[in-house]
């Protein structure tokens, strides 16, 4: 499932012809959108080509509607998507290079982000930061200077840190394995095995500090909305602390 749900996300886009079922075109071509289409362009018999308009929607627009929500909702179900991906030592060696190209690309992206919230989070407490947010992007010091306060130490700083803080190692890790192995990945090798498993290790925790920041934000959030509700049932101080 989540190579498919990263397939649907990331590389097919709203053109791309809908599936009746993933990669059904390798097994029956005959099911293919573009052959269905071929199919009742070339049909002679005007009763059958009026089934087959009538059966076109009733098969394909479920494929859309699917592609459409979950492109809709990848901002909720990418922390499971990236929990459940396979992992790197278990796959072989050009699915590795691919995911190690993708890890890079995108881990320059994430690094970026990652400095920003530091920023975000340390700036209260650190004035002499102000010369780091200055060296900035003007977009993310706008972003940065619209954000709220984040208290300090408080769990949603915790965790925070602690993803900045893995991120960081998981660059350090992808880098390395690309700078070692520019030509090839070894899978009979130690060191490569090692440094695999070292990557695929950091992405539990990764998640897990996202999951936890973005509840304990949500519990502040409606804690501010319906203060009534919540302290009926949770201590005031539970709220202090995150």
């Amino acid at each position: 499932m989540p190579e498919n749900w990263r397939a649907i996300l990331l590389k097919i886009d709203f053109w791309h012809p809908p599936e009746l079922m993933p990669k059904i075109a390798l097994v029956r071509e005959k099911y293919s959108f573009p052959v269905f289409l071929d199919r009742i362009r070339d049909e002679k018999d005007s009763s059958l080509k009026i089934l087959l308009v009538a059966v076109l929607p009733i098969l394909y627009l479920p494929a859309i509607a699917y592609r459409l929500s979950l492109k809709s909702t990848a901002w909720f179900w990418w922390p499971l998507a990236l929990a459940l991906q396979p992992p790197l030592y278990g796959l072989q060696e050009e699915e590795i290079q691919d995911r190690l190209k993708l890890l890079s690309a995108w881990q320059k992206f994430l690094l970026l982000a990652a400095c920003a919230a530091l920023a975000w989070a340390w700036l209260p407490l650190i004035p002499a930061l102000q010369q780091l947010n200055d060296e900035l992007p003007k977009i993310l010091q706008v972003l940065i200077g619209q954000l709220p306060v984040l208290p300090a130490f408080s769990l949603r700083f915790l965790f925070l840190n602690l993803a900045c803080l893995i991120l960081l190692l998981q660059a350090i890790r992808v880098f390395n394995i690309n700078a070692i192995n520019d030509s090839k990945i070894d899978m009979q090798n130690p060191r490569d095995l090692r440094m695999m498993r070292q990557i695929d290790a950091l992405r539990l925790p990764l998640v897990a500090c996202i999951l936890f920041f973005g509840q304990a934000w949500l519990l502040v959030l409606a804690n501010e909305r319906f203060p009534a509700f919540f302290h009926g049932w949770l201590p005031k101080g539970v709220f202090e602390v995150l």
